[in-house]
């Protein structure tokens, strides 16, 4: 059994986007409107997704010495 969503269930639906774009816009200049571009593209649903961010140290393994907590107060 597969475990995580369909990739139609992880993103939002575009009319949710237009509203949500159109609410930006309302009063703002056009220099400051979201261009179309932008405001058609897939964005995913924070309610059902993460962002992981791995960075680049690489650690082979932890000192099975580490700090002790009543030394570094």
């Amino acid at each position: 059994m597969p475990i995580g969503l369909a990739p139609e269930e992880a993103t939002l639906p575009a009319e949710r986007v237009a509203q949500a774009v159109d609410h930006y816009q309302q009063g703002k200049t056009e220099e400051s409107h979201i261009d179309a571009e932008a405001a058609n593209q897939v964005y995913e649903n924070p309610e059902v997704t993460v962002n992981v961010s791995i960075d680049d140290v690489g650690v082979n393994k932890q000192k099975e010495t580490g700090r002790s907590p009543a030394k570094h107060r």
